[in-house]
């Protein structure tokens, strides 16, 4: 069973009350506008771990597109790897692999990781699907998989679609969106279970090539333009 709304542990319920009034940026930089995302991520693995370490002594995470931080400064017991197509500023030589997604599977073991974290990464390739598959498979029994990836069914994709004036241009963009309920439903199927997922950050697309991103995990659904996901291995 899965839940959309915040979690009423205490560990982190000071960090969703200082989340809940929306940081607005306006032409914000990629880490400016993913920061509250970023925050989530490496929260909530510092509490998987610390609930965990009884059971664990160590703990990896693999990075999918290699978010712009550093998840090993949250614990000392967490090593983590990074996987791109392109080079990364994260991860030595010991800890990334340069791989292409569209034409590898992911050059890991059954079963390697904790955690896998996939932010803003299937939308850009052509196969996203075999790659959630891949995630299944590389990791852990109680291993927990995030996602986050933009849906079609946001305020602003519906009006681009409406009046005609989407665009994508292949392939530095999206090749593809996925509505919430395929994707829970897939992603299931590879012996996951959803945990929780939250809308986050409104685009507010402006005259002159500029907009304001309004981020927050109370985002409305309507006008959630990425959806934030939290899966369990069984």
């Amino acid at each position: 069973m899965y839940v959309s709304e915040i979690d009423k542990k205490p560990a982190l319920k000071d960090f969703y009350k200082e989340n809940m009034i929306a940081n607005i940026h306006f032409n914000p930089t990629a880490e400016q506008s993913e920061a509250i995302r970023m925050d989530y991520f490496k929260q909530n693995i510092l509490k998987e771990i610390q609930a965990n370490k009884q059971t664990e002594k160590s703990f990896k995470l693999l990075d999918i597109g290699c978010s712009q931080d550093d998840f090993e400064t949250e614990s000392k017991d967490l090593e983590a790897f990074g996987l791109d197509i392109e080079d990364s500023n994260y991860y030595d030589s010991n800890h990334f692999k340069k791989v292409d997604l569209n034409n590898a599977k992911l050059p890991y073991d059954d079963e390697t990781f904790n955690f896998i974290v996939a932010g803003e990464v299937l939308e850009h390739i052509k196969r996203p699907f075999e790659i959630i598959e891949e995630m299944g498979r590389i990791l852990k029994p109680n291993g927990v998989l995030y996602i986050s990836t933009p849906t079609p069914h946001c305020l602003t994709e519906i009006a681009k679609e409406i009046i005609g004036s989407k665009k994508v241009d292949v392939p530095n963009q999206h090749l593809n969106l996925f509505g919430r309920t395929h994707l829970i439903a897939y992603t299931e199927q590879q012996g996951m279970t959803l945990e929780k997922y939250y809308h986050y950050k409104f685009y507010l697309p402006l005259p002159g090539g500029n907009h304001i991103i309004v981020t927050s995990l109370y985002t409305p659904p309507l006008f959630g333009y990425q959806i934030i996901y939290k899966f369990r291995k069984n």
